[in-house]
């Protein structure tokens, strides 16, 4: 049984592959310090060049697959997202 593959940013949605904290957290939809706290949690790789930090698109997707919790129904391998609570 395979499980689907998510195309969580595509290229051509974004103009660069390596953010700043702050184009990830706005990525992610959370605050600036939500990402520096993932970082220093290493819940977040990142490149770190001076005392600039770097976010590669890579390791953004890496972060979100690892955090996505998806519901199947086997008899059809769609996302079901009524075992969340979230629809029937």
């Amino acid at each position: 049984m395979s499980t689907p593959t998510l195309e969580i940013l595509p290229a051509s949605e974004f103009e660069h592959d390596i953010f700043t904290p702050m184009e990830a957290a706005q990525i992610l939809r959370v605050g600036r310090t939500t990402i520096y706290n993932l970082i220093s949690a290493h819940q977040l790789r990142h490149i770190k060049c001076g005392r600039k930090i770097l976010i590669p698109r890579v390791y953004l997707q890496d972060f979100i697959e690892k955090n996505t919790i998806m519901c199947y129904n086997d008899s059809q391998m769609k996302i079901d997202l009524s075992c969340c609570g979230k629809g029937a």
